[in-house]
């Protein structure tokens, strides 16, 4: 059952012996033998002889026959054949590693390399006829066996999980399975999905929780790989194990810039060392100057609020202020006027108690 055909080598506990016999008289019977024990009669067809060991133990089997012819004459005993039995299984095992792998642990068997080697150990008191290696049902081909050591180096495998075993047979034909030893190769570079603010129209005491999504877990992710416009980034931290950053967004005083965005740079990788890419944020709008806002508080029932309104005036308005410029007087207490003036001043009779610029 083993490789060589021709090596009476087997895995086998039942054979088939035979020969040839001949006798001018003729032939009675023909014994056959296992070394000195009698195994049974052969059964003669002709010239031809035939037998059917069963049973045979595990180990060296010495066989020979004896012919017996009609006048009870013994024949001279054959030349033995030795045949050996091997029914032990030989031993192989996988090493719970690849190479290379990539990923943050060197036995967590994540890998962007797309060739991997793989080893372990066989052994056999008979013999080591070859070492397989499959991927799940598919033969990848046959290992390099070196002493009581294997070794096999893939062609390029795809994107994916991987279930790799070894299958050993010895000389006589028993194999061995190892079991399962799963591999994921990742070559897909993680994206940006998307980059949000909760308020994307600061102003002057206002700050701004900024989230980075990404498409997986992402690692050498920090500060360095982000760049703000107009205002500076609290560290950055993640809830749920780098899918997700988050951090605080404060904007830098006395800047009036509509215009403006948060930048991720592509100098981040994710767990197998997969490069990523960059992105871009929606705009958001910085205004932190001085509002420039007055309010007048009288000893009269009359509250005069007087402020800059960055809008031209309306139409029919005597104002002659530069658009964008105009002021709005607004007058609560016993009057209200809602009106256009050229200067942010006030009318009154009324003696000003508090002041606040």
């Amino acid at each position: 059952t083993g490789s060589n055909v021709t090596d009476l080598l087997t895995n086998s506990q039942t054979l088939i012996l035979s020969g040839t016999v001949d006798d001018a008289v003729g032939v009675d019977t023909v014994e056959v033998y296992d070394g000195a024990t009698l195994l049974g009669e052969a059964t003669v067809t002709g010239t031809t002889w035939s037998y059917n060991a069963t049973a045979l133990s595990e180990g060296g089997h010495s066989f020979t026959a004896k012919g017996l012819d009609t006048a009870g004459n013994s024949a001279v005993t054959s030349t033995s054949v030795d045949a050996t039995v091997d029914i032990t299984k030989p031993l192989i095992s996988i090493d719970n590693a690849i190479s290379d792998d990539t990923g943050p642990n060197t036995t967590d068997r994540l890998t962007s390399d797309q060739t991997l080697a793989l080893s372990g150990t066989v052994s056999d008191d008979i013999g080591v006829d070859k070492v397989q290696i499959f991927d799940g049902a598919n033969l990848l081909g046959e290992a390099t066996v070196t002493g009581g050591s294997w070794s096999f180096n893939t062609l390029s495998l795809t994107e994916g999980l991987h279930s790799f075993t070894a299958t050993v047979v010895d000389t006589a034909g028993n194999t061995t399975t190892t079991s399962a030893l799963d591999a994921t190769i990742d070559i897909t570079s993680p994206t940006v999905v998307s980059i949000t603010l909760s308020d994307d129209k600061m102003i002057v005491g206002e700050t701004s929780e900024v989230e980075i999504k990404f498409s997986e877990k992402v690692i050498d992710f920090s500060n360095a790989d982000v760049t703000v416009e107009n205002g500076t980034l609290g560290t950055l931290t993640t809830a749920d194990d780098g899918i997700t950053w988050t951090a605080t967004f404060t904007p830098t005083d006395d800047i009036d810039d509509p215009t403006n965005v948060v930048t991720v740079a592509d100098t981040y990788t994710d767990l197998v060392g997969n490069a990523g890419t960059a992105e871009v944020s929606g705009n958001y709008e910085v205004d932190t100057t001085d509002p420039g806002f007055v309010c007048t508080l009288y000893t009269s029932d009359a509250l005069k609020v007087t402020s800059p309104v960055p809008h031209a005036p309306p139409v029919g308005s005597t104002d002659s202020s530069p658009a964008g410029q105009a002021t709005r007087e607004v007058i609560y207490g016993d009057a209200l006027n809602n009106s256009i003036v050229n200067n942010p001043s006030f009318s009154t009779d009324a003696t000003p108690v508090s002041y606040t610029h």
